[in-house]
C-alpha cells in the first residue's frame, strides 16, 4: 500500500540517494499532505507476532515435544545408564546363590626318601585323596545381599529418570532459546522492511523540497538501529541452536516449529510431591542400599560354616578311608572388625539421611524461588499486554495524527514508533524468560511435568 502511494505521489521520483535531484519538470509539486501520509503510512504498520509455524517449514524444523523424545533417544549417556542397569540386575540374579562348591585332588604322606620314595602304594600311610567342599552361606547374608542390589537396582533407576530430567531440562531450555530468537528475527525483519518503507518515503519527500536531510538520516539511523538488533538476534539464535543440536544430536541448525508447550501456562501452587522427585528416590534407595551393608556386615559376626566330604585311596589291599570335616571361622576380634565396620555402615547411612534432608530443602527453596520469578514475569506481562503496549500504541497513533496536521515532526513520531519496537521486543524477552523458569521448575517436578497439579497457578 505504501509504494503504490509514493508511486502516486511522485510516479516520475525513484528515491535513491537522499542528494539525488527530482528529475520531474519543475512544475511537478507533489501534495504535502500526500507526502505526510505516505510516512504515516510506513511509520503506522502495526508489531505483529508472526504465526509460530509456516507453510512449507523447512525439514530441520522440530517442535517442542519433539525436541525432547528425541534428545531422550539419542543420549549416549542414557545408553550407558541402561548398561549399568542391566548389569546390576544380573549380579542381583546370583546374589541369592551359594558359593560354588569347591574340589580337592592330591596325595598325601607320599614318600621322598628311602627305597620307597615316589611310590604311592609302598609305604601304608601314602593315600590319593579326593574331597569336595561347601560353603553354607547363612540366609540372613544372601538375603542382605539381594536387598543390597535391589538398592543398587532402584538407585540406577532414579539416576536414570535424574539424567531424563536433566537433558529434557536442557533441551527444552535450549528450544525455548531457539524459539524466541526466531521470533525476534522475525520480528525486526518486519520492522525494518516497514521502516526502509519509511525511509523511501522520506526520501522522496527531501526531493521534493518537503522534508530535511536531517528526517532522511533520522529514518536511516531507525533502519540501521534495526539492523545491530538483527545482529545481535542472529548470534543469540546461532548459539542456542548449536545447543539445541548438541542435546537432539540429529540435524545441524535446528528452528522450532509450532509453539511453547500448554504447560507452560501454570506452575504448581505449593510443594507438594518433593520428595517423589528421582533425585530423592535415588537417595532412599542409597540408604536402602546402606542399610543392607549395615546387615551384612553384622551377619559377619555369625561366619559361614564349610562342610568337607572326602574319600581316600590306598595301594594294594590297604582299605580305602572316608573323612568328613566341617570348619568354622573364629571370630575373635569382633571389636576391631565387625563392629567397626557395623560402626562405618551406620555412619553412612546417617550421611545419606542428612543428604536427602538437604536435597529436599534445597528443592523446596529452588521452587519456591521459581515460582516467586515466573509470578512476576506473569505479572509483567499482564502490565504490558493490558496498559503499556495499548499505551505505546496509542503514543504511535496520536503522534501521526499530529504529524499529519503538521504540529509536530517526524522526530516524535520515529521516537514513538521506536518506544513501541522497544516495548514489543521486552514483551519477547520477558515471555522467554518466563518460559525458561518454567523449563527449570519442571525438572524439580516428580514427572516433569505441571499438569497433574490440581492445586495450580494459572497465568490470566
Amino acid at each position: 500500500m505504501l509504494s503504490a502511494l509514493a508511486d502516486h505521489v511522485c510516479a516520475r521520483c525513484k528515491p535513491e540517494l537522499p542528494r539525488t535531484h527530482c528529475k520531474a519538470s519543475v512544475g511537478h509539486r507533489p501534495s504535502w499532505k500526500l507526502w505526510q501520509t505516505a510516512v504515516a503510512f510506513a511509520l503506522l504498520a502495526p508489531w505483529q507476532t508472526p504465526a509460530s509455524a509456516e507453510p512449507g517449514a523447512p525439514t530441520n524444523s522440530i517442535e517442542f515435544a519433539q525436541a525432547l523424545q528425541i534428545a531422550v533417544e539419542n543420549s549416549p549417556q542414557l545408553q550407558a545408564q541402561g548398561h549399568s542397569i542391566r548389569a546390576v540386575q544380573a549380579m542381583r540374579q546370583s546374589a541369592g546363590e551359594w558359593p560354588d562348591p569347591v574340589l580337592r585332588a592330591g596325595v598325601d604322606n607320599l614318600p621322598v626318601s628311602g627305597n620307597d620314595r615316589g611310590r604311592l602304594t609302598a609305604d601304608t600311610m601314602t593315600m590319593r585323596r579326593i574331597a569336595i567342599s561347601q560353603e553354607i552361606t547363612g540366609s540372613e547374608k544372601l538375603d542382605a545381599r539381594r536387598r543390597r542390589l535391589d538398592g543398587e537396582i532402584q538407585r540406577e533407576h532414579q539416576n536414570r529418570r535424574v539424567q531424563i530430567a536433566a537433558l529434557q531440562r536442557e533441551t527444552a531450555l535450549a528450544w525455548i532459546d531457539t524459539f524466541f530468537s526466531d521470533q525476534q528475527r522475525r520480528v525486526l525483519a518486519t520492522q525494518r522492511a516497514e521502516a526502509t518503507l519509511a525511509v523511501d518515503a522520506a526520501i522522496a519527500a527531501y526531493r521534493a523540497g518537503r522534508n530535511t536531510q536531517a528526517d532522511v538520516a533520522l529514518a536511516q539511523s531507525a533502519v540501521a538501529t534495526i539492523d545491530d538488533r538483527a545482529i545481535q538476534a542472529d548470534r543469540q539464535g546461532q548459539v542456542a541452536q548449536a545447543q539445541l543440536a548438541r542435546w537432539i544430536g540429529r540435524m545441524a541448525n535446528p528452528e522450532t516449529r509450532g509453539g511453547l508447550p500448554a504447560w507452560a501456562t501454570s506452575v504448581p501452587a505449593d510443594d507438594q510431591g518433593v520428595e517423589l522427585h528421582p533425585a530423592v528416590l535415588a537417595l532412599d534407595a542409597q540408604i536402602a542400599t546402606a542399610l543392607a551393608d549395615r546387615d551384612l556386615a553384622s551377619a559377619a559376626k555369625r561366619p559361614d560354616w564349610t562342610w568337607e566330604i572326602g574319600l581316600g585311596q590306598r595301594g594294594g589291599d590297604k582299605a580305602n578311608l572316608f573323612s568328613i570335616a566341617v570348619s568354622i571361622p573364629l571370630p575373635v576380634a569382633t571389636s576391631r572388625r565387625q563392629d567397626l565396620d557395623i560402626a562405618a555402615r551406620v555412619a553412612q547411612i546417617d550421611q545419606w539421611v542428612a543428604q536427602r534432608a538437604e536435597l529436599i530443602r534445597s528443592h523446596i527453596a529452588e521452587r519456591q524461588t521459581l515460582r516467586a520469578e515466573w509470578s512476576s514475569h506473569r505479572d509483567r506481562l499482564r502490565l504490558l499486554d493490558n496498559r503499556l503496549l495499548p499505551l505505546a500504541r496509542e503514543r504511535t497513533t496520536a503522534t501521526l495524527n499530529s504529524y499529519r496536521s503538521g504540529t509536530v515532526s517526524l522526530v516524535s513520531v520515529v521516537d514513538a514508533r521506536r518506544n513501541e519496537i522497544d516495548i514489543a521486543m521486552q514483551r519477547l524477552d520477558i515471555e522467554r524468560e518466563q518460559a525458561r523458569t518454567w523449563a527449570q521448575l519442571r525438572y524439580l517436578l516428580p514427572d516433569g511435568s505441571a499438569s497433574q497439579y490440581t492445586n495450580t497457578e494459572r497465568a490470566k
